[in-house]
């Protein structure tokens, strides 16, 4: 059975959302926006993922590439660079942005 929520996303009941707090997502999420989060899909390349990298306790927001068996996670600021790593978690895939004007 498929939840539809109020904001009009059809996912699991664990999808979750997350409000941007930085300037430092754009050009592709500005900061208020809400991004609904589901922990279940399938990541597919080219989606936008928030994921635990390496060490750092802080969740992070990445492109995700694939090359054979291997992802690379591309920083949504086209100032940082890119990164590989074996050591991550990918803690669920973007599936809708919401756009906050006030």
């Amino acid at each position: 059975i498929d939840f539809i929520s109020a904001s009009g996303v059809k996912s699991e009941h664990r999808a979750f959302g997350v409000i941007v707090v930085t300037e430092s997502l754009k050009p592709v999420f500005n900061k208020g926006t809400i991004v609904i989060i589901d922990p279940v899909v399938k990541i597919q390349e080219g989606d936008y993922v928030l994921c635990s990298i390496s060490e750092d306790e802080s969740p992070v927001f990445r492109q995700i590439f694939f090359d054979g068996r291997r992802m690379f996670f591309k920083p949504i600021n086209p100032l940082l660079v890119d990164s590989i790593d074996d050591n991550y978690e990918v803690l669920g895939v973007i599936i809708k942005a919401v756009e906050q004007f006030r």
